[in-house]
């Protein structure tokens, strides 16, 4: 594995960074100055990947940088901001001269190679590394730590941004990483914040399952009633002889439900739905952790049921923010602090997201389907006037393991 970084100047005049990564992460780096220079390098070198600190895209409806346009911001600009990351406008001031160059560059050698935008500002505030502003020292220090040998005993910041760029692309080819922006118009390849918190790793029905901050964790309880519906579900399966058994995961959250069902039911589809674009990273980030493949699911950002149109289910999981006003004393301050109440405040009597999943889940669900929805003990006989005041007739309550209901089972 050779993976080039580019820290792009945006002028010849000026030095470019370049660093050679190696799959060991022994990183040379040094400085050019010419386009000639680095296409020759380039041709010498024959890297596996081209990682270029430089946008290699206009935005949507803008053709050329010279015209006047209102347009300055990709998607990819636009979710930079989101993340609170600071960035300059690529259409304007001194990046023009940049953005012509990257874009120059990137159609040559996208010819022969594959080549990625990536922005070292961006991972090293993921990645919780000082930017060179800061200090080239503690810059350095903080990319050894990641396990980087710099060859360079004395690198300079160009060269210390093109080491980010490498190793943001040894990330990509890793799986670990975040696509930013539209596919079409051109993304950002960004580290996936969730991979650097080994300790938020859990392990469920052979599958690794990675938490971040702002995203609900698991519980045992949810944990023990999936496992029993998955076996369930088995069953169903092999007694209608499905070939294809379509799953939905709504409120999804980690994604941990659809990758365990994923893993461990063949031929399964799981459509993945979560409101949260936190919970859509981290179910992204899942699904590459655990290598499934792009053909068994699909994410779809929704409010509930909102945006799934005609689509319809052989069983549907779903696990509702469901933590009643009256009972928010409760929750723990940890939780308070680390899980925001999207993912598990459920209004008065915490039914609010409960109604409305009963309401519209029957319109979803395929001939003899099932549906598994996750409740909190106290709700059992309000969720039952609310199944038969929704003309649900079959189902049943379980308990957890501590003896408590927790699920209760819905059949068509």
């Amino acid at each position: 594995m050779k993976i080039l970084g580019i820290d792009l100047a945006g002028s010849e005049k000026q030095k470019t960074g370049i660093c050679i990564l190696d799959k060991k992460l022994e990183a040379h780096c040094f400085c050019l100055f010419k386009d000639k220079e680095i296409l020759e390098l380039i041709e010498k070198e024959k890297p596996d990947l081209i990682a270029i600190d430089a946008p290699l895209s206009l935005p949507k409806g803008r053709k050329t940088l010279k015209r006047k346009s209102k347009i300055h911001f990709r998607k990819a600009d636009k979710a930079l901001w989101k993340l609170k990351i600071k960035f300059f406008p690529i259409t304007l001031g001194p990046m023009r001269k940049l953005t012509e160059r990257g874009i120059r560059l990137r159609q040559i050698l996208e010819k022969r190679y594959k080549v990625i935008e990536v922005y070292p500002g961006a991972t090293q505030d993921i990645l919780k590394i000082p930017r060179k502003q800061k200090g080239l020292k503690k810059l350095q220090r903080g990319l050894e730590r990641l396990g980087i040998e710099i060859l360079k005993k004395n690198p300079n910041g160009d060269e210390l941004d093109a080491i980010t760029c490498a190793f943001t692309g040894w990330l990509f080819l890793k799986g670990k990483y975040l696509a930013i922006g539209d596919k079409k118009e051109g993304q950002i390849i960004i580290p996936s914040p969730i991979f650097y918190d080994r300790k938020k790793e859990v392990k469920f029905l052979g599958c690794k399952i990675l938490i971040s901050k702002g995203v609900f964790e698991p519980r045992s309880e949810t944990k023990f009633w999936v496992k029993k519906a998955i076996k369930d579900c088995k069953l169903e399966i092999e007694k209608l002889k499905l070939k294809k058994p379509k799953f939905l995961d709504i409120f999804a959250g980690t994604g941990f439900i659809g990758v365990a069902i994923l893993k461990n039911i063949k031929n399964s589809f799981v459509d993945f739905v979560d409101i949260d674009e936190r919970a859509i990273e981290q179910i992204k980030a899942n699904l590459k952790l655990n290598k499934i493949s792009r053909k068994r699911y699909q994410i779809i950002k929704s409010n509930i049921f909102e945006n799934l149109k005609n689509k319809k289910y052989n069983f549907i999981f779903a696990n509702p923010p469901y933590v009643a006003k009256e009972r928010i004393f409760l929750v723990q301050e940890s939780v308070k602090k680390s899980e925001p109440e999207i993912c598990w405040y459920g209004g008065k009597e915490g039914l609010k997201y409960i109604k409305r999943f009963l309401k519209g889940a029957k319109e979803h669900l395929k001939k003899n389907g099932k549906i598994f929805l996750e409740i909190d003990p106290f709700q059992r006989e309000k969720v039952e006037k609310i199944l038969k005041r929704e003309n649900y007739r079959k189902f049943e309550f379980f308990k957890d393991q501590f003896g408590k209901i927790r699920l209760v089972k819905i059949s068509k």
